[in-house]
């Protein structure tokens, strides 16, 4: 499964690490806009807004101390045979896992850590 540039994607990817997770060229999802009274219209994102995700994601990683991807990159994320999406997202985002506004840095990782390493096995 495709990570893509999301935060908590990017926490996902890094802390599952090479055993787990490739690099491969990012896709960006089309940009929906919404006017009011007219139906919304998909399109691609500009490269000015494909830089302020890039930038917004720098910024929340560093905040973990985690390196941003590189901009051209995303991250695929193989999961044990087992294991679905949906296993994943109600793992990684369960009460057993803090939310970035709640809690410190060090205090979310570990506990995303916790939960990958219970549906993913070891860890890098």
């Amino acid at each position: 499964m495709v990570l893509g540039p999301h935060l908590r994607h990017s926490l996902i990817a890094y802390l599952a690490g090479p055993r787990h997770v490739q690099r491969v060229p990012r896709q960006f999802d089309d940009v929906v806009e919404a006017v009011h009274g007219q139906p919304p219209v998909s399109r691609r994102p500009s490269d000015t807004e494909r830089d302020e995700i890039q930038e917004h994601l720098t910024e929340f990683l560093a905040d973990f101390g985690i390196p941003a991807p590189p901009a051209a990159d995303e991250w695929r994320l193989y999961l044990p045979p087992e294991v679905s999406e949906g296993d994943l997202w109600s793992a990684v985002n369960g009460p057993e896992v803090r939310h970035e506004s709640e809690a410190s840095a060090p205090e979310v990782l570990a506990d995303l850590r916790t939960q990958l390493e219970r549906i993913l096995g070891p860890l890098d």
